[in-house]
């Protein structure tokens, strides 16, 4: 997506971008000088020259001088000054014909050299203009450039922000602004997955105007993209009016997944929208993996998602480790059938029902669960803690995805 960015040449601009500026350099390259040079041969039937800031010609109507040095360009770029060469004067000059040699300038320094071949008083207004031309392609491939770096530097940046643990630097309070977060503004993480085997999830982050656009319709201002990040898209939202998962999962295509974390301010808030949207993903597969997953309508099961795995291990082996295995027939009733019981409030017959059985046979079941686990499903607190352990055994029996290495 298009970021602006202050004029490359203001003091706003390097006030903004301290770090990136130093970096990015201004070199003319035959690339970029090449077809300038072409259109104007073509139009004005002259042969003209465009030298680096080493006074080598990188572009030429004549390909043969390509490579060549140009001692008059070399001046122009001591003197930052106008070079006029008339029949005559070639003898003085290594590489140069007749012709004007005008300094190309940025921001106030000599960067190259524009040569066009004739009178110098007819092909003067030319040269101005070839080198207006070189100008301004120039400013726009740093343009171009410095919205490169300034995107790695930002996903650089929320990689850091995010993944890392303990507390926040100052030089990262710091460095925020230069991103576009403020320790005011209230942020929602939103990730997203594509279908498995597809890259559909990369096509879609090399167009996100589109779906920027559509989350702006959902009310908030400003939307960042970052990642993937081991298969998962981030979508940050800048002051949403709400949870924006089932707005984000509405704007992808078919076959997305959507997981939604809680809305917080500031940096702090930042990070913990994003583990809560983790949790959210991970916790997706207590639910049988819907594709739109909200932190706010998950919360016990992200709670679960957050205790140590040994500490898990060992209460599910302490609760269901008399019952059959959950890959088996018999195991696999027992646990639904604790599951039905719990989801209908301790309702035999709407337990039952949920089931497909007889009252008498899940009675017989809640029995054998009971006499099998060594706890009573039939009281609160029993049915409580195996319905706890039924959850954990299938969120922690399976190799965690999600989250990044």
């Amino acid at each position: 997506m298009p970021v602006a960015l202050p004029a490359a040449g203001s003091q706003a601009g390097r006030r903004a971008l301290p770090r990136w500026w130093e970096g990015i350099t201004l070199r003319i390259t035959s690339e970029l000088a090449q077809p300038i040079a072409d259109r104007a041969v073509t139009i004005l039937q002259r042969n003209v020259n465009i030298m680096d800031e080493d006074g080598v010609i990188v572009a030429s109507g004549d390909p043969t001088r390509i490579g060549s040095f140009h001692q008059a360009a070399a001046q122009v770029i001591r003197t930052n000054r106008r070079l006029d060469i008339y029949p005559g004067d070639e003898e003085r000059w290594v590489g140069v014909r007749p012709g004007v040699n005008l300094p190309i300038q940025v921001d106030g320094r000599t960067v190259g050299v524009v040569g066009i071949t004739g009178p110098p008083d007819q092909v003067g207004p030319f040269g101005e203009l070839i080198r207006e031309m070189v100008s301004l392609a120039l400013m726009q491939r740093r343009a171009e450039e410095l919205e490169r770096v300034r995107l790695m530097a930002r996903e650089s940046f929320l990689r850091t922000l995010l993944t890392s643990k303990g507390p926040i630097g100052e030089r990262m309070v710091q460095d925020a602004p230069l991103y576009d977060l403020s320790p005011d503004s209230a942020y929602q993480v939103l990730l997203c997955q594509g279908p498995r085997g597809t890259d559909g999830l990369s096509r879609i982050w090399a167009e996100s105007e589109w779906l920027a656009q559509r989350l702006q319709r959902g009310g908030t201002d400003r939307i960042t993209f970052a990642g993937p990040w081991n298969g998962l898209g981030v979508v940050i939202a800048t002051d949403p009016p709400r949870d924006l998962s089932a707005v984000l999962l509405e704007a992808l295509p078919k076959g997305f997944a959507v997981a939604g974390g809680l809305i917080g301010r500031g940096l702090v808030g930042l990070r913990r929208s994003y583990e809560t949207a983790l949790q959210s993903f991970a916790a997706g597969r207590l639910h049988g993996n819907p594709v739109a997953l909200s932190a706010y309508r998950l919360r016990l099961s992200r709670l679960l998602t957050t205790l140590p795995p040994s500490e898990v291990a060992e209460f599910v082996a302490g609760m269901l480790g008399g019952l059959p295995a959950a890959d088996s027939r018999e195991g696999r009733l027992l646990r639904e059938t604790v599951l039905a019981y719990a989801e209908e409030g301790l309702n035999s017959t709407g337990a039952a029902d949920r089931l497909g059985i007889h009252r008498h046979t899940l009675v017989h079941r809640l029995g054998a669960i009971a006499e099998r686990s060594g706890t009573d499903p039939r009281s609160w607190e029993g049915l409580l803690s195996l319905y706890l352990a039924i959850q954990l055994e299938r969120l922690f029996g399976q190799s965690v995805e999600y989250g990044l290495q």
